[in-house]
């Protein structure tokens, strides 16, 4: 079962449809999913920065997800697109941003 939420047509619906919630390094979208288990895009910008730089940011905040998140998330989809400054945080200030845009973002959604 992959938790991962990769087609173009489900990353825009998320995109277009879900709560979005502002932090610091992220924007975070979630809208009720239509599967029984959670599923996760991670966006990450390309701009001014190296392939291994991009990767590094992925796997970061992958894990963060797998450890911190994934375990309390209902059928929930959600979408993380780092802002440019993620790129420099540590992995605690990342991990603290993205567990509260993510509560914050999911508040709620499940009830439906």
């Amino acid at each position: 079962m992959s938790h991962r939420l990769t087609r173009k047509a489900d990353l825009t619906a998320v995109l277009r449809g879900g709560k979005r919630v502002r932090t610091k390094l992220l924007d975070v979208r979630a809208l009720a999913s239509p599967l029984p288990h959670p599923r996760v895009g991670i966006v990450v910008p390309k701009r001014r920065r190296t392939t291994t730089d991009r990767n590094r940011l992925k796997r970061r905040m992958r894990e963060v997800i797998r450890i911190s998140v994934l375990p309390y998330l209902g059928s929930i989809d959600v979408v993380i697109q780092a802002h440019h400054q993620a790129y420099d945080a540590t992995f605690v200030e990342l991990q603290a941003e993205l567990i509260t845009g993510i509560q914050r973002a999911t508040s709620g959604l499940e009830a439906k």
